[in-house]
C-alpha cells in the first residue's frame, strides 16, 4: 500500500530591518548656542525681505544690510507670490486694485519703500556733501513717473530751493554787442538773416542722436525774469559771476539744513505761490507725497545719525507734509466755491462793497448823479456822444455783414489773387451795396459746425446769472431787518466751523411784531417791523457758522502791501488802533457821509473801552475782534482749522445799529448806507420841542409824565447773542494753509 507524503511548505522569513542611519544633522540633541550668540523666537521675528536695488558693490543684500548667496537648486515655484500681474496667454496683465486699473505713482513708491536703503553716509563727512549724496541717491534708485504727472518737474523745483541745485547767471560780453551801423537794418531783414543762418546750422550739426528726448533743464526762478544780462568783458569775470552762483546755492543749503521744518513750511506754502505751483491741481497732490518720501529716505537712512536737533526737526517737517496732504488740495476747492452762494446773494442785493467799486448814484432824468469816492473819468467828451435811433440799431446786422466783406475784400490775400484790371481803385459811392452783403447761408451745412450752436454773437457777452436773496431764502425779512455795516479787507484764519442746526419753531419773522424783541429793545423804533432774532434764526439754521480771527503779519509784516484796513464804504462804529495820520483803518461819520469820506479817530491804550451801542453793538476792532461768517455748509466742510481766507468782508448789521430805518435800508444798492446828518437829526429830533408849546391854539400845556416801563431781564441764552453780528464774504483774493509761511 502506498503513502502519500505531501510537498514540504516553504517558510517566508521576514528580512531583518537595515541598521539606523546616522546622519550628519540629527535633532534632537539640539547643540548648543554658541557664546555671543542670541536666538531670536520665530514670534519676534521680523521679515526684511531683499533690497529691489544692488549698491554700489552689485552685491545683493537683505533688508539688514547682509549679503545674500543664490541657491544652487532652482524650482517652479521661485517666483514672486505678491506680483500684482498675471499671465493670460502668455502675456502679463495687470490686474485691477480696488475696482480701478489706474495705480497711483506714490501706491508704486509704497511697494517695497522700507528696502529702499543706500549709503552708509559716513557721519564724518560734512552734512552739505551727505545731503547731496543723499538727494543723487533718492532720484538714481527710483523710477519717477511721467513728465505729464510733474513729480520731476516738483523735483527739481524742491532742489533749487534748497539749493541743491543751481542756476546758471546770464551774462553778455561787451564785444558781442552789435555795431551801430547795425541800426539801420530794418527788424524784417534781420529776421531773415537770423532764420537763414540758424536754418544753416540745424542742417549742418543734424545726426540722428538729435531726435532722441533729452531732458528739460529746470525752469529758473521767476524772480531771476526780466533782468537784463550782465555785462562781462573776459572770462574771468565769467567765472566770478559762477563762484556767486555757487556761493548762493551753497548759502540756500546751509539755510535749508539749519531747520529743514521751517524750509518745508517755507516751500509748500509761499514758495509754491509765488513761483506759480499751485495753479495745477495735480501739483497740490503731488508735492506733500513727493516731500514725504524724501523726507522719510533721511530718516531711514540715518543721513544726519548724531544730530538730534536735525532728526527733530525732520519729524516735525514730516507733520507739517501730512498737513499738507490735507490742506493744499482744498485750498484749491476753496477758491473756486468762494464767494458762496449766501455772499453772492448780499452782493447782489446790497451792491458791491470792495474797495475798487465806483458807486455811481442816477438821478431821474438818468444824468447827473453822484459818484462815491474819486471821481469816474470816462475819457469821452460829452460832445463826442451821439444818440442812435431804432433804425440804425435794426440795420447794425446788415451794416456788420458790408463791413466783413470790404474787410475780406481788401484782406492780403484777397487782394492777392484777385486781377487788377484798373490802375485806379473806382469810386466806393458808385457800387451796388447788395454786391458786399453776404448771402445767409445754412450754418449746419459746413463741416464742423454744430446745428445746435447759438448763432447771436450777442448773447455771449451776457452777463452771468447772479444769485438773489429770493431765490436761496425766499421770502425773507433779511433786506427789512439788515443793512451792510463794517467792511474791511484782511486776511483772517478759522477758529472754528459750526454747522447748521435745525431751526426752532418761531413765528414767521415777516409777520408783523408788535412786542419787543429778545435784545429788549426794538430796532428802528417801529412796532409792525419783523424781528431781527428771528431772521438771524433762520440764517442759522441754513448756513454754517465760522468763526475767524484776525491773522496780523501773514505776509511777514514788513513793507506789507495789501494790510488789514477798513474800506471807505464801511457804515458803523470802528476802533482805531493806528495813527492819526494813518489811512489804513477809518470809519466814515454822519459828517461826513455826505460827500462819502473817511475820518480816522485814533484811540489809545490808556482810554476806556468803548460804549456798546444799543442793540449791544461794540465798535468793531480790526485787529482784535473775531468775526462769525455765514458761509454754505458745502464750502464749509472743506475748510480746516487754522487755515487763512483773505478778501473783503461785510457786516450784516441790524437796521438800528447804524441809524437806517427800514425804508432806505430795501431801496436801491446803488445808493450808499451811510445816514447822512439830516437824516439823523430827524432820527434824533426831540417831539417835545421849546417846552412843549402847541402853536395851534397858543396855550403851553404841561405833558404828563408817562411812568417808564419796566424791562425784562434777559436770559442767558439772550446775554449770549446780545452783540452778536453775523458777516458774508464779498470778494475774496486768496486762501492759505494753516502752516503758511513767507
Amino acid at each position: 500500500m502506498s503513502t502519500l507524503v505531501s510537498k514540504p511548505t516553504t517558510t517566508h522569513t521576514a528580512p531583518h530591518p537595515p541598521p539606523p542611519q546616522t546622519h550628519k544633522y540629527t535633532f534632537p540633541p539640539f547643540p548648543a548656542v554658541p557664546p555671543g550668540v542670541t536666538l531670536i523666537p520665530f514670534k519676534d521675528f521680523k521679515e526684511h525681505g531683499i533690497q529691489p536695488f544692488l549698491g554700489d558693490d552689485e552685491i545683493e543684500r537683505d533688508g539688514l544690510g547682509i549679503p545674500t548667496i543664490a541657491l544652487r537648486a532652482k524650482h517652479d515655484t521661485d517666483v514672486s507670490k505678491t506680483d500684482p500681474t498675471k499671465s493670460v496667454g502668455g502675456m502679463k496683465k495687470t490686474a485691477p486694485r480696488n475696482g480701478f486699473w489706474k495705480k497711483e505713482w506714490w501706491e508704486d513708491w509704497e511697494e517695497g519703500e522700507d528696502l529702499r536703503v543706500h549709503g552708509p553716509y559716513d557721519p564724518n563727512v560734512a552734512q552739505v556733501d551727505r545731503f547731496h549724496q543723499a538727494a543723487s541717491d533718492f532720484q538714481k534708485y527710483r523710477k519717477f513717473p511721467p513728465a505729464s504727472t510733474n513729480v520731476q518737474y516738483l523735483w527739481d523745483q524742491f532742489r533749487i530751493f534748497a539749493g541743491l541745485l543751481s542756476t546758471t547767471p546770464v551774462w553778455q560780453k561787451t564785444s558781442d554787442k552789435p555795431a551801430s551801423d547795425d541800426a539801420n537794418i530794418s527788424d524784417d531783414e534781420d529776421d531773415l538773416d537770423r532764420t537763414s543762418v540758424n536754418q544753416s546750422q540745424s542742417q549742418s550739426s543734424f545726426s540722428p542722436n538729435d531726435n532722441k528726448h533729452k531732458r528739460l533743464r529746470p525752469r529758473a526762478p521767476y524772480d531771476l525774469y526780466g533782468k537784463s544780462p550782465t555785462p562781462v568783458e573776459n572770462n574771468d569775470e565769467i567765472q566770478e559771476l559762477l563762484r556767486e552762483a555757487r556761493a548762493a546755492k551753497e548759502d540756500k543749503v546751509v539755510e535749508f539744513l539749519n531747520d529743514p521744518a521751517r524750509g518745508v513750511r517755507v516751500f509748500l506754502s509761499s514758495y509754491m505761490i509765488y513761483q506759480g505751483l499751485v495753479y495745477a491741481d495735480k501739483n497740490l497732490t503731488n508735492a506733500p507725497h513727493l516731500l514725504r518720501f524724501f523726507l522719510t529716505y533721511l530718516l531711514r537712512a540715518r543721513v544726519f545719525p548724531s544730530d538730534k536737533n536735525m532728526e527733530r526737526s525732520l519729524k516735525t517737517a514730516l507733520e507739517v507734509v501730512e498737513t499738507a496732504g490735507r490742506e493744499l488740495p482744498r485750498t484749491a476747492l476753496l477758491a473756486r466755491g468762494l464767494v458762496d452762494a449766501f455772499g453772492g446773494a448780499c452782493g447782489a442785493g446790497w451792491g458791491a462793497r470792495g474797495d475798487c467799486v465806483v458807486k455811481v448814484e442816477v438821478g431821474e432824468g438818468g444824468g447827473g448823479g453822484e459818484v462815491g469816492g474819486d471821481e469816474l473819468e470816462t475819457g469821452v467828451d460829452e460832445g463826442t456822444v451821439e444818440g442812435v435811433t431804432q433804425d440804425e440799431v435794426d440795420d447794425a446786422p446788415a451794416a456788420a455783414a458790408i463791413i466783413h466783406a470790404d474787410a475780406d475784400a481788401t484782406s492780403p490775400s484777397a487782394t492777392a489773387d484777385a486781377p487788377s484790371t484798373s490802375p485806379t481803385a473806382p469810386d466806393p459811392d458808385a457800387l451796388d451795396p447788395e454786391l458786399f452783403v453776404v448771402p445767409p447761408t445754412d450754418p449746419s451745412s459746413a463741416w464742423g459746425i454744430d446745428p445746435n450752436a447759438d448763432l447771436d454773437a450777442a448773447e455771449d457777452w451776457t452777463a452771468p446769472t447772479r444769485p438773489s436773496l429770493l431765490a436761496l431764502l425766499g421770502a425773507t425779512a433779511l433786506p427789512l431787518t439788515h443793512t451792510p455795516g463794517v467792511v474791511e479787507w484782511s486776511v483772517r484764519r478759522v477758529k472754528g466751523v459750526v454747522m447748521p442746526t435745525p431751526a426752532p419753531a418761531v413765528s414767521n419773522p415777516i409777520v408783523a411784531n408788535t412786542t419787543p424783541n429778545a435784545l429788549g429793545a426794538k430796532e428802528d423804533g417801529d412796532a409792525g417791523g419783523p424781528d431781527a432774532e428771528a431772521v438771524e434764526r433762520a440764517l442759522e439754521a441754513r448756513f454754517a457758522r465760522v468763526v475767524m480771527g484776525p491773522w496780523i503779519g501773514w505776509d511777514g509784516g514788513e513793507d506789507s502791501t495789501q494790510p488789514a484796513r477798513i474800506l471807505r464804504s464801511s457804515v458803523g462804529e470802528v476802533v482805531n488802533t493806528l495813527p492819526s495820520s494813518s489811512s489804513s483803518i477809518s470809519a466814515p461819520t454822519a459828517a461826513a457821509s455826505a460827500t462819502n469820506l473817511a475820518t480816522t479817530t485814533p484811540i489809545s491804550a490808556a482810554a476806556p473801552p468803548p460804549a456798546a451801542g444799543p442793540g449791544g453793538l461794540k465798535p468793531h476792532n480790526l485787529l482784535t475782534d473775531d468775526i462769525t461768517l455765514l458761509l454754505d455748509p458745502a464750502v464749509a466742510k472743506e475748510l480746516c482749522v487754522g487755515m487763512g481766507v483773505g478778501g473783503t468782508w461785510v457786516q450784516i448789521a441790524r437796521v438800528g445799529d447804524v441809524g437806517v430805518s427800514s425804508s432806505s435800508s430795501s431801496s436801491s444798492s446803488s445808493s450808499s448806507r451811510i445816514p447822512s446828518g439830516n437824516e439823523n437829526a430827524k432820527a434824533n429830533a426831540n417831539v417835545e420841542s421849546d417846552g412843549g408849546k402847541d402853536y395851534d391854539s397858543g396855550q403851553t400845556k404841561e405833558k404828563k409824565a408817562e411812568k417808564p416801563k419796566k424791562k425784562k431781564p434777559l436770559t442767558k441764552a439772550q446775554k449770549e447773542r446780545r452783540g452778536l453780528r453775523y458777516w458774508y464774504l464779498d470778494d475774496h483774493m486768496m486762501v492759505l494753509p494753516s502752516y503758511w509761511l513767507v
